[in-house]
């Protein structure tokens, strides 16, 4: 069952996660760690755990994690990732009737940050594919 919040609860619940992002980073700053410890240079606060553990505890007991989700309004692609582009190209377009409309490569210290790949000289080979209205990409 989903469940619907209204608009000021959800601002409110908006509100409490950009507080708790917010304080994250400024316990960051100070140079808290996120391991307990029991001494503080902070004025006035004895532990800076317990006031990172209160916050996060209403931002988890406010709502379920739907309510920080984005609704999707579209799908504007598809893309799929193949173990070999030329037989996924000829599959594609001989037996489902899809055509080619576009092909190209990428490669470069971009391309391997873009996909999390490490190694040197890494490229990506896409084909763009369109059957009717409908496109999709496949990758290698």
């Amino acid at each position: 069952m989903k469940t619907t919040f209204p608009a000021h609860l959800r601002h409110i619940l908006s509100l409490l996660r950009d507080f708790n992002l917010y304080l994250i980073a400024s316990l960051r700053r100070l140079g808290f760690t996120g391991q307990p410890r029991m001494d503080s240079n902070i004025p006035g606060i004895s532990n800076p755990n317990k006031v990172f553990i209160f916050f996060t505890a209403i931002l988890m007991l406010g709502a379920p994690a739907h309510v920080f989700s984005q609704k999707a309004v579209a799908v504007t692609g598809v893309s799929i990732t193949v173990e070999d582009l030329d037989r996924e190209v000829s599959f594609f377009t001989q037996t489902l009737d899809f055509r080619e409309i576009k092909r190209e490569k990428w490669s470069g210290p971009e391309v391997a940050a873009l996909f999390g790949l490490s190694e040197a000289g890494v490229s990506v080979e896409m084909v763009d594919l369109q059957l009717g209205t409908e496109t999709i990409r496949l990758m290698d």
